[in-house]
């Protein structure tokens, strides 16, 4: 199955945290086979430092938005 950030948006801080570390896990797994000569894989190491990055974006856009909601309060 294709992700797209679609799927990522629709998970909870906390899923997202779990995918990420998840994520960084198959990517270091997927970078020692590639080292060792087990794999060649190299555009599944693309998909996945792109689902990385999808996450971090999301988790950072949520911060802001938080961050943007509590100054209008203030002010």
């Amino acid at each position: 199955m294709k992700t797209n950030i679609n799927d990522f948006r629709k998970l909870s801080d906390p899923d997202l945290i779990i995918k990420i570390k998840d994520l960084r896990g198959q990517l270091f797994v997927l970078n020692f086979q590639i080292a060792s000569g087990k794999s060649n894989s190299f555009s599944d190491v693309k998909k996945l430092k792109q689902q990385i990055a999808w996450i971090l974006t999301i988790i950072q856009e949520r911060k802001d938005n938080k961050k943007q909601k509590s100054k209008k309060i203030n002010i």
